[in-house]
């Protein structure tokens, strides 16, 4: 009863543990995005599909990557995913399912 207990506990845990960038997609050739969304100081949030490719600009730096995360709906902080000193404030990515994988 022990260990289902402490398997039960340590699955609820992961269930509550941040989503790291390997869980969201990976980066992407820029040739291969569908879009470019620029970033500015007064970005707040961004909405992305699940399974699109999207280069994400702010200032002079950019980066493409692989929406590819959780089924569903879900957000994250695009710090999680942005190469370190891209952005200087928060922006949450809104993530949409895909219905093409329905």
């Amino acid at each position: 009863m022990k260990k289902i207990l402490a398997a039960l506990s340590a699955a609820a845990l992961a269930a509550c543990a941040p989503i790291g960038p390997s869980m969201l997609g990976h980066r992407d050739e820029p040739n291969q995005a569908s879009r470019t969304i620029v970033i500015t100081p007064a970005t707040k949030y961004v909405n992305v599909t699940d399974g699109e490719v999207v280069t994400f600009r702010s200032n002079d730096t950019a980066f493409t990557w692989y929406i590819d995360g959780p089924q569903g709906l879900y957000s994250f902080q695009l710090n999680t995913i942005a190469p370190s000193g891209t952005l200087d404030h928060a922006v949450t990515v809104y993530v949409a399912p895909n219905p093409l994988y329905e």
